[in-house]
């Protein structure tokens, strides 16, 4: 045994407990970073699986909290367990994927580790909403605190199946710090094999409609999830391609919103329109909305359901309601099993009138098919605004960090209360001049920023002049988005006053929100964006929950579940991000094709000279035939054409990750008439041959070798939550 301050390799740290201006300092404190803990699939087959998890080094600090000192343990990319009053101890958390009704076992196969004494571990303290004027009172579990016994007493569980869009996972939760209170000492796992074994029968929260890959969902838990090695179950083998979006509209709004509609299928979507008037309660009933949702979601028919864009405010279309009364949009798409996970993506247009409609169609449509190319130099510029309260400093410049030093940001204000700059003066000219993207992680209320001087309210948001340069946000504050009431809420502003003003989307809450998950939840955005490359608001900001999950791994009717709930998109859920000035891709395709044919033609998109992966190509034929199918890692995709097809114009669009829309059209002549009919490309007679169009470079089911999505991390090389 050793003590505390020798043998172990650990980092010290003094964990800084923050003023917060009504709030007494107990129990906030802040943690920098560390060296992360390393964990690798090393062993993957048809049923059993082995991961081996090293931790190189732990994170230290102290705490005062209940009149006493307290160590903080910690390990940088791990979550924490959240028991109120239990052992605030670090936990490792993966998905396992697994069919309809299987269960696993799990097994520590073997340890190292070594006891480290004279630790008083700091029990873990009630939830700190951000715009609470008192802490609650510091609880401790005595039936934990007064044994001696070593906390927790498995270090290897599973829990209860989740499901995520047709696919149903175990979490697998591994310890590897230990308590005993009594002997103040705690008992560290340096090195540890995880071996999990399949195949096992477990019908509890059964998969009920197991659904294809789609874009939005495919990666969704990469770095969190392990499968077993079956390449011939469809579970396993993920090649994305795109559901469609249900949009539920009020039905004075139904033409004010086909230009959504419009745009959508015109990039190859399926789009679906169900008006208030077709639904029981004609949209004030919460439930015939969830209904027809969960209808809608398992009917094998369609296709899978991807997104749902609600168009109206409160008045127009209800909300469901969750923990602690929040407004709960999220709670409509919970449509598999009975965890708290939701089954797709959702948006809302809070809209009161057809101007604010218009507003909000407009930014939308014009924000992805028309973005702004006279001043280009702010999609490279992002704004992060800070409280200075907890760990905000931390959330903001993990977020300016990403910007900057991972996609390629040439400027990134920090507004920090604690460096003077997070004024209302500097917001504006910051927002004025353009940024793509902004992270603001600090105080809010219905109709205010509270952590810019002097509040930034509902008319600031509509005093921007920050015409056709706008932002997506990542706001982690309280209430901001609470439009069930009368009164416009701050989140709606940003959408709906002003087609070239504003925002393009954002992400906030529709009650009070807690420090701690909320810091996790605005960092999980940045990083399903840019280190995942989620392309869509929604996606990405679904990410930011998964994130959080992994954090704060709790069962239902915890805080975890209570942040998904109110966290809510306002804006397009299928709104492409900018993160890149826009540049018009090259198109290899072919020039005409002769009546009759079939293909497989190629078509292959760059950016350049380098394949863009993920564009969206549609080729259609009005109210006669569509193909619409996703670029592989090589930039192409296979065109299967419809014989049948007269002579005339095929349409042409294809859109991407920062990619300009590109439309053209593709003529189908007699046959015998195209010159060349050996050869499809009308761009390079050489590079697209279409007598090469099953060399396999092209073949659209190489996707199959992961080039195309495929969630198994089968190593798991990155360690984790980062």
């Amino acid at each position: 045994m050793s003590s505390r301050r020798s043998s172990f390799p650990m980092l010290l740290l003094a964990l800084l407990a923050l003023a917060m201006p009504a709030v007494a300092a107990e129990h906030m404190y802040a943690v920098s970073p560390g060296q992360p803990a390393r964990v690798d699939l090393v062993e993957r087959g048809a049923e059993r699986l082995v991961a081996r998890v090293a931790l190189p080094e732990l994170q230290w600090g102290e705490a005062e909290a209940g009149g006493e000192t307290w160590d903080v343990v910690a390990v940088d990319n791990l979550g924490t367990t959240s028991r109120v009053g239990a052992p605030m101890l670090p936990v490792l958390t993966r998905l396992v994927a697994v069919d309809a009704a299987e269960g696993i076992a799990v097994r520590l196969a073997a340890t190292e580790t070594e006891t480290v004494a004279g630790v008083r571990v700091l029990p873990f303290q009630p939830k700190v909403d951000r715009n609470a004027v008192t802490l609650p009172p510091f609880a401790i579990d005595e039936d934990i605190y007064a044994y001696d016994e070593w906390w927790p007493s498995q270090t290897l569980t599973t829990d209860k199946p989740i499901i995520i869009h047709g696919r149903r996972y175990v979490p697998v939760h591994y310890y590897p710090v230990q308590y005993n209170p009594v002997r103040e000492s705690i008992r560290v796992s340096r090195t540890a094999a995880l071996e999990i074994t399949g195949g096992l029968r477990n019908a509890e929260n059964r998969l009920t409609r197991a659904l294809p890959p789609s874009t939005a969902f495919a990666p969704l838990t990469a770095d969190w999830t392990w499968s077993f090695d079956r390449k011939g179950d469809p579970q396993g083998n993920w090649i994305p391609q795109d559901g469609a979006i249900l949009v539920i509209v009020y039905d004075n709004f139904l033409a004010g919103t086909q230009p959504y509609i419009d745009w959508k299928t015109r990039k190859g979507l399926p789009v679906e329109v169900v008006k208030t008037s077709e639904l029981t309660g004609a949209g004030q009933d919460a439930m015939a909305i969830k209904q027809m949702l969960y209808q809608r979601y398992h009917n094998a028919d369609l296709p899978p359901l991807d997104y749902v864009l609600i168009v109206g405010d409160y008045e127009q279309v209800t909300t469901l309601f969750g923990l602690y009364g929040c407004s709960s949009d999220s709670k409509y798409v919970t449509l598999d099993g009975d965890d708290y996970f939701p089954d797709t993506i959702i948006g809302r247009l809070s809209v009161k009138n057809i101007q604010q409609l218009a507003n909000a169609v407009n930014k939308m449509v014009n924000y992805e098919s028309a973005p702004n190319l006279t001043d280009t130099s702010w999609y490279l510029k992002g704004l992060t605004v800070s409280s200075s309260e907890s760990q905000d400093n931390q959330n903001a410049s993990f977020v300016g960090d990403i910007l900057e030093n991972e996609a390629g940001f040439n400027k990134v204000d920090y507004f920090f209360i604690s460096n003077g700059n997070s004024t209302r003066a500097n917001v504006n000219a910051a927002l004025n001049d353009g940024r793509s993207w902004l992270a603001y992680f600090g105080h809010g209320a219905a109709t205010s920023w509270a952590s810019i001087v002097p509040n930034y309210t509902n008319q600031d948001v509509i005093g921007l002049a920050n015409t056709d340069k706008l932002p997506v946000i990542t706001d982690i504050a309280c209430d901001n988005a609470h439009f069930d009431m009368t009164a416009d809420c701050f989140a709606e502003v940003w959408i709906k006053n002003d087609e070239h003003t504003g925002a393009a989307g954002i992400f906030a809450a529709s009650r009070n929100t807690p420090f701690g998950w909320t810091d996790q939840l605005g960092r999980g955005v940045a990083v399903g964006h840019f280190r995942q490359g989620y392309l869509t608001f929604g996606a990405a900001s679904y990410f930011g929950k998964i994130y959080m999950y992994h954090f704060y791994p709790e069962s239902a009717g915890g805080t975890t579940e209570e942040v998904m709930q109110h966290y809510l998109v306002f804006g397009d859920p299928e709104l492409n991000i900018w993160s890149d000035v826009p540049v018009l891709p090259d198109v290899e395709r072919p020039a005409e094709i002769e009546l009759g044919a079939t293909g497989p033609l190629t078509i292959r998109v760059t950016i350049n000279g380098a394949p863009l992966a993920n564009a969206l190509v549609h080729v259609w034929r009005d109210e006669e035939w569509s193909f619409a199918k996703r670029t592989d890692a090589t930039g192409q995709v296979n065109l299967v054409l419809d014989p049948s097809l007269d002579l005339g114009a095929l349409q042409v669009l294809i859109t991407g990750p920062n990619a300009l829309p590109y439309e053209d059209e593709i003529e189908i002549v007699p046959a015998g008439a195209d010159d060349d009919a050996a050869d499809d490309d009308a761009a390079d007679d050489d590079a697209a041959d279409d007598d090469a169009t099953d060399d396999d470079a092209a073949d659209d089911d190489a996707a199959d070798d992961d080039a195309g999505g495929d969630d198994d991390d089968d190593d798991d090389s990155s360690g984790g939550c980062n």
